[in-house]
């Protein structure tokens, strides 16, 4: 049954001018792609989706779109196909997406909870690791997620891990302007 325009039991009462914005701003075919989909542009999407080269960044809005138009047997492989490349923080939280877009939450959780430990146990970039953190909390398409207590309690430490690395953020940004020339 086609999800339509609504992105699951997510309530945006902005998701026009949210998309809007990222569509305004974006330069990745894929996430204007995305993006449509949020916004129950389907054909337009699937006329996104067929620019897009064969790789993750497809994968991953195969598995959006088709699922929000109802059709799971390619959504799934698509799914399956992103599942076979998730060993990478980025193929984590595009798995996590589209596991959260499908209101797979515990599956989505799951991806989200690896991508974050594969970049906490990263302590020599914390600046690109509070950056990866954000992108997580940033995510319109996880926001299904929100008010949830498993997203909430993860959402927690990964703030608490953001705000403990400022001093260190601050530091490295006073060196590098000082070694900059």
């Amino acid at each position: 049954m086609p999800r339509g325009p609504s992105f699951g039991s997510v309530n945006l009462s902005n998701r026009r001018t949210v998309c809007t914005t990222v569509l305004a701003e974006s330069r990745s075919p894929s996430d204007i792609a995305r993006t449509l989909i949020l916004m129950g542009e389907f054909e337009v999407a699937e006329q996104r989706l067929a620019q897009l080269p064969h790789g993750t960044d497809r994968q991953q809005v195969t598995a959006m779109l088709y699922h929000a138009v109802g059709r799971p047997e390619e959504s799934q492989q698509a799914l399956h196909a992103l599942a076979a490349e998730a060993s990478s923080f980025d193929v984590m939280v595009m798995l996590a997406e589209v596991l959260a877009f499908r209101e797979e939450y515990a599956a989505a959780m799951d991806e989200i909870e690896a991508a974050y430990a594969q970049v906490v146990s990263d302590d020599a970039r914390p600046s690109f690791n509070c950056r990866r953190i954000q992108k997580i909390l940033m995510s319109p398409y996880l926001k299904g997620l929100a008010g949830q207590a498993r997203f909430e309690n993860w959402a927690y430490t990964a703030r608490a891990y953001i705000e403990d690395a400022k001093p260190f953020l601050l530091t490295t940004a006073a060196l590098e302007s000082v070694t900059t020339f």
